[in-house]
């Protein structure tokens, strides 16, 4: 799971804090429910008499878990970053995006990338002063 919109603090919005702390607390949360999940991994001793190739599976379906508990903690840190205002901004319009070109630099919010590249299709807003 890739973040791709940030939010985006604005007087009218939660407050900055507000947002952090939020994707804070969820990240703990998922942190101490990652630790839980590694605490139940499959053992061997748990699988001894059952037909062949049972552990081997219970180990892919436990690390596929772990993989998708860990993508959405990753997410929540990347949020709370972006809220706080240490996330990457979009090269187009200044404001945070999680979006990640194939090279790593920033690539445009989810907004900037819906707009059409070709000045005939689309008539830009001036910026705001």
């Amino acid at each position: 799971m890739a973040v791709t919109v940030a939010p985006y603090v604005n007087l009218n919005g939660s407050p900055r804090e507000a947002l952090v702390e939020g994707y804070c607390k969820a990240a703990e949360a998922l942190h101490e429910a990652l630790d839980a999940l590694h605490a139940v991994a499959p053992h061997g001793r748990d699988y001894q008499t059952a037909p062949a190739g049972r552990f081997r599976l219970a180990e892919a379906e436990h690390a596929a878990r772990v993989t998708a508990l860990s993508a959405v903690y990753e997410d929540l840190q990347a949020l709370a970053e972006a809220a706080n205002g240490n996330g990457p901004e979009c090269p187009q319009c200044g404001q945070p995006t999680l979006h990640r070109l194939p090279d790593g630099s920033p690539g445009p919010c989810l907004e900037c990338r819906a707009i059409p590249t070709d000045p005939r299709q689309h008539t830009p807003w001036p910026k705001a002063v």
